[in-house]
């Protein structure tokens, strides 16, 4: 099986451990049978871990995560490979001292000529100026590139496989590659081969009758340039996962004027309905009290590993039984946001000179609500996320369909979207009955208006536990942008569909690091790496 190292922290994650999460994501396990399963097959040997790219690892976690690899492999079978480099040479000697050392070398230029001509696509008369120049002269700039498979591979995409890449002389055909006033040495032909793939991929998709009417049918070359560019510049260890889409866009920034207009608007509507603004402010708070009570609930389960159903954590696969670090900023930051809309609404009815701190309630009444929006609240959501550990373990059909145990990345998106419906319900519910029980208690049944604002605080709720609404909003932020498509899921499918993206479990990953690489460069503004 292969283990892509891109997406293993040594210095946060336990490598069995990670392996495991791999397996249960690659293969979309779900019953605590299956994961036992997967353990002992790990154990005894009955898995050989192809662990794939070595040098993609930080230079200060190298000797760490090949101690590791050491460690867990033992005498059993495996392979490791890396681009070598001297520190990559000691690491992988480190990690399987018995190890046969295979290097690749550069493929025979006859064999590269039959793989180029080699598909139902490929038409031989427009081949052959490139495969007479590789085999004549297999040092020319074209041979030298060509004798790298992933080269080779991107050739027979750009011009043997139906695909047309788009150069700065209009439409570019094969016999290019050996003019030698353009490409005169390897690197020119493998960065125009590595920029063409794109344009190649889009322009095939155009011209085929089968994307006319379809999502895809509206992506031009230029278009997915563009965003593959974006991506590129983002995407940390290769991946593209959507757990990591709230990264880029200043969410924070969305939320706090999103708070400025709610709490304007609910200071505007307390004054015409009484015992309104006050309880609503609280409601907004009770939203993000409840998120945290629940992924707390969650967390504390039967000590059960299963780090991917309390968050994702950006993509790197910590070990959440003791740790919910990225819940806790979440509920920093709606709590702030929460605090921004009452002032607002302060500030509101100061400027129409209706200053009440309160907003009508006495101080009993307020100190009652902000007990019940906080530490019962918080109580009822901890339950809430106990009970639903405790069900989701006995059920694995249903918890299978809800978070990131999906073996593919847009099922994983659908999948994590469920969970987020689920939960916005549960909150509403409880959020709305918690008001009005306290309307009924404390102020007057025609006070139940505020169980309006329910849903607002359940939508904060939610974004605390769950990754598709953080996800959403920055996918539509950055669409009103034009640095993605609307239609993500159709464009990462021709993607993957086209060989730019591969899938690795629950996220895709660019093919190769030097593609990232070169679409980073093209994006707007130029690399922005975080």
């Amino acid at each position: 099986m292969l283990f892509s190292l891109a997406t293993w922290s040594p210095a946060t994650v336990w490598l069995k451990d990670w392996m495991l999460q791999t397996i249960r994501t690659a293969y979309g396990l779900a019953s605590p049978a299956d994961l036992k399963a997967a353990e002992a097959t790990l154990r005894e040997g009955g898995i050989v871990p192809i662990f794939d790219g070595l040098d993609e690892i930080g230079p200060s976690d190298l000797i760490r995560a090949a101690d590791a690899i050491h460690k867990q492999v033992g005498a059993s079978p495996a392979v490791l490979t890396s681009i070598r480099t001297p520190e990559t040479d000691r690491a992988a000697r480190t990690a399987l001292p018995s190890a046969t050392v295979i290097t690749m070398a550069p493929v025979e230029m006859q064999e590269v000529s039959r793989y180029l001509l080699d598909s139902p696509f490929a038409e031989i008369q427009e081949l052959d100026p490139i495969t007479s120049e590789i085999i004549n002269d297999p040092r020319s700039p074209v041979g030298q590139a060509l004798s790298s498979p992933f080269m080779a591979w991107l050739a027979k995409t750009i011009y043997a496989a139906g695909g047309s890449a788009t150069s700065l002389r209009g439409v570019a055909r094969p016999d290019e590659l050996t003019n030698r006033k353009i490409f005169g040495d390897f690197e020119s032909v493998e960065k125009h081969l590595l920029r063409g793939l794109p344009i190649s991929v889009f322009e095939r998709y155009r011209s085929s009758p089968k994307a006319h009417g379809s999502p895809a049918g509206a992506f031009t070359p230029k278009q997915a340039e563009r965003w593959l560019g974006f991506l590129a510049a983002r995407a940390t260890r290769r991946i593209i996962a959507f757990w990591e889409f709230y990264q880029y866009a200043p969410l924070f920034r969305i939320a706090l004027m999103s708070a400025v207009i709610a709490g304007c608007a609910i200071a505007a509507v307390g004054n015409a309905v009484g015992y309104f603004a006050g309880p609503g402010y609280l409601l907004l708070l009770a939203g993000g009290v409840f998120g945290i009570g629940w992924s707390r609930g969650y967390a504390t389960r039967d000590k059960v590993s299963d780090p991917t159903r309390i968050g994702y954590n950006a993509g790197q696969y910590y070990q959440y039984r003791e740790r919910l670090d990225l819940h806790e900023v979440r509920f920093v930051r709606a709590v702030a946001a929460a605090i921004v809309a009452y002032a607002s609404g302060v500030v509101l009815q100061t400027a129409q000179r209706r200053t009440s701190w309160l907003f009508g309630l006495t101080p009993r009444e307020f100190g009652t609500a902000a007990f019940v929006a906080t530490v019962l609240c918080f109580l009822v959501a901890n339950a809430g996320g106990r009970i639903a550990a405790w069900i989701l373990l006995r059920r694995p059909e249903i918890d299978a369909r809800m978070g990131a145990r999906a073996g593919d990345p847009l099922a994983a998106i659908q999948s994590d979207k469920r969970s987020g419906v689920v939960i916005f319900v549960i909150a509403t519910t409880v959020l709305g009955a918690g008001i009005a029980l306290y309307d009924a208690a404390f102020l007057t049944v025609a006070a139940c208006w505020n169980v309006c604002i329910a849903p607002l605080g359940a939508g904060i709720a939610a974004s605390i536990w769950n990754e598709w609404l953080p996800f959403k909003v920055s996918h539509l932020w950055l669409a009103m942008r034009g640095r993605l498509p609307s239609h993500l899921g159709a464009f990462l499918r021709q993607c993957h569909e086209g060989g730019i993206l591969r899938k690795n479990g629950n996220h895709f990953e660019f093919r190769h690091l030097r593609l990232q690489e070169s679409l980073r460069t093209m994006t707007p503004g130029g690399p922005d790496t975080r």
